[in-house]
Parts: C-alpha cells; sequence; structure tokens
C-alpha cells in the first residue's frame, strides 16, 4: 500500500518536471511544403566582385557607343566638308569657264582682225598660214556667201586646219579651179582642183573630204618658195610653151583672195 503510494508519487513529480521542461521549449511551427522547398533550395548569393563586374560591363557598352557615336558624327561631318568643298571648287570652276567664255571673242571679230592685217599681194608667201581657226575658216566661208555648198563649207575648214598652206590662197585656188565648188568636176567627181590624169581625163574622188585633200596636196607641190608667180609657171603653166609672161591665174587668185578678205571690212 505504501509502496504503490511512493511510486505514484514519484511519477507525479516526474511528470510535473517534464512538464515544466516541455513548457520552456519552443514548438517548432508547422511549415507549408513550398517554404519548405524554398529554404532547402540553394541561394547564389550576389558577391561585391560580381557587382563590381557588371557595372564595368555597362561601364564599357556605354563608352563604346559613344565612341561609336562620335565615329558617326565625324564621317558625316567629313561627308558633308567634302559636299562642300566638291560644290566650291565646280562652282569656281563654272565661273571661271563662264569668265573666259566671255573674254573669248566670237570667230567672226577674230577672223576679221586677223584678215585685216594682211595685206594681199604678189609678195605674200602663199606657202605660210594666216592662223585661221576652223570656226574662223568657217565664218569666212559662210559670210563670203561665194560658196553655195554647205559640205564644203563644214568640211574644208576641217582639212585646211591640218595643213600649213596659207588658208586664203588655198580656198582660192580651189574656188577658181572648180567655179567656187560649182564645176561639172566639182558636183559629179568631187574634183576641186582641176586635176587631171596622165590622158587628159578628169580624176574623180568619191568623198568631199578626199577631193580636198588632193587638191590641197597638189597646191602644196607646187608651191615653190610661196611666190605665186612660180605658183603660176608649174601649176598653170602659160598656154605657149616657153612662154612665161602670162600670169592670169596668179592675178586671177588674187582677185579671188581679195574677194574672201572683204568680208573683214
Amino acid at each position: 500500500m505504501q509502496a504503490s503510494i511512493l511510486v505514484a508519487l514519484l511519477t507525479l513529480l516526474v511528470q510535473t518536471d517534464l512538464g515544466v521542461e516541455a513548457s520552456k521549449i519552443t514548438p517548432k511551427p508547422q511549415l507549408r511544403a513550398g517554404v519548405i522547398r524554398e529554404l532547402e533550395a540553394p541561394k547564389v548569393l550576389t558577391t561585391p566582385s560580381q557587382s563590381l563586374a557588371t557595372v564595368a560591363v555597362k561601364v564599357a557598352e556605354e563608352k563604346i557607343a559613344e565612341a561609336e557615336a562620335k565615329v558617326a558624327e565625324e564621317k558625316e561631318k567629313a561627308r558633308k566638308k567634302a559636299i562642300a568643298k566638291a560644290r566650291k571648287k565646280a562652282r569656281r570652276k563654272a565661273i571661271a569657264k563662264a569668265k573666259a567664255k566671255a573674254k573669248a571673242k566670237d570667230p567672226s571679230q577674230t577672223a576679221k582682225e586677223k584678215i585685216s592685217s594682211l595685206y594681199i599681194s604678189d609678195n605674200m608667201d602663199m606657202s605660210k598660214k594666216i592662223g585661221l581657226t576652223e570656226e574662223e575658216i568657217k565664218y569666212l566661208l559662210n559670210e563670203s556667201g561665194l560658196i553655195k555648198s554647205q559640205a564644203i563649207v563644214d568640211t574644208l575648214p576641217k582639212v585646211l586646219a591640218e595643213t600649213e598652206i596659207n588658208e586664203l590662197f588655198s580656198i582660192s585656188v580651189m574656188s577658181l579651179e572648180s567655179g567656187y565648188f560649182q564645176s561639172n568636176y566639182a558636183v559629179n567627181y568631187c574634183n576641186y582642183g582641176g586635176l587631171l590624169h596622165r590622158d587628159g581625163s578628169p580624176m574623180r574622188f568619191a568623198l568631199c573630204e578626199e577631193g580636198l585633200r588632193a587638191a590641197i596636196v597638189c597646191q602644196v607641190n607646187n608651191l615653190h618658195g610661196g611666190n605665186i608667180y612660180e605658183i603660176n609657171d608649174t601649176y598653170c603653166p602659160p598656154n605657149a610653151e616657153g612662154n612665161t609672161g602670162d600670169y592670169s591665174w596668179a592675178e586671177s587668185v588674187l582677185s579671188i583672195m581679195r574677194r574672201y578678205a572683204s568680208v573683214a571690212k
């Protein structure tokens, strides 16, 4: 009996002590499954070195972007500068060309100046050029009104510009020999120099330019120092054999030269 009571008292004491200890322990809260997984998942912490690297990359990218923008800006400035320079150069060139054109004299004026300074006489050297340009010769032919063929007016200046013969003399000889480029030989055979074969038949040329060149070659081959009377003796010798006193051909050529030269008056 007494033993039973003692056991009961001991049991009560033990339970009391356990309760006190248990009350001191903070009960663990109940966690949801999701929260538990979150707590259990490893976390990647940002370290100071990682933050500095990110900032450095960002700064570098910004500097690269600034440099690229600056390069693009410089290129655009250079492009605009080049365009402005090219336009300025073209404008100066155009102005210079316009001034030169304004200063350049009209072919009619220069032709008149060159021809009016000439003294056409039997002492003139027919082997030396006067110095007329193609434009000036063309003006002379048109203004004289002596040549009706436009083909001759267009072609003769070019052919004459390639030779060293006196231009007025050459034009006048062909005008005399071809009836001002309207004779049968001139129209049908492009023969402007009265050129004949050994059998007396007229030479025939297919083209106007070909006939003009042949006529000028014949003149050049008979220049004999440029004196028109000496040229007369071989180019168109007197009818009577041994007669050197007939210079009607030379006088006719000089007369035609004066007709062309009258354009300058």
